[in-house]
């Protein structure tokens, strides 16, 4: 008898913490679905020019492409690979580059012809443009074009030759 007392308060027992109920904790099942961010493409243009004399005048001319979604560096930097001394590519840092960039054009060029400007005879307008323009954007693939122009070097070159032959 006392074996089946044991057996039955051993059975009680079992049946009691078997039948507890457990907390349980509430598991956050909620997922973002984040879409993918929308690829976007914006672009800066400057067209801008200095009248160095009466003879010389001088323009500049860019557009950039901004990809502002884009935060790959890498990626970015290969992108942008004409442009060295870029550390901001949003659009307000690429601003600030070309704004540097055009100054810097026009004070090189007004160093550059303190011995020579004299000599310019005709009018002449000196024009440096750097262009980016996209051509296509296909199944993640990007194909842009880099155009780069400037008649600055050919007329210093033209110049000099002029001032060497005495023409």
């Amino acid at each position: 008898m006392k074996n089946k007392f044991i057996l039955t308060l051993f059975l009680a027992a079992f049946l009691l913490s078997a039948c507890k109920k457990t907390e349980s904790e509430k598991v956050d099942t909620k997922t973002e679905n984040k879409s993918p961010e929308k690829f976007t493409i914006d672009s800066l243009k400057i067209n801008d020019s200095v009248k160095i004399n009466d003879k010389l005048s001088v323009n500049y001319a860019s557009k950039i492409l901004v990809f502002p979604t884009l935060k790959d560096k890498a990626l970015l930097d290969s992108i942008y690979y004409d442009k060295t001394g870029i550390t901001d590519y949003s659009k307000q840092g690429l601003q600030n580059f070309l704004d540097k960039d055009k100054t810097e054009f026009y004070t090189s060029v007004k160093e550059d012809s303190k011995e020579w400007i004299s000599d310019i005879q005709n009018p002449q307008t000196w024009e440096t443009g750097s262009f980016m323009k996209l051509i296509s954007q296909n199944n993640d693939f990007l194909q842009i074009e880099y155009l780069h122009t400037s008649t600055r070097v050919e007329l210093m070159v033209i110049i000099h030759l002029m001032q060497e032959f005495s023409i």
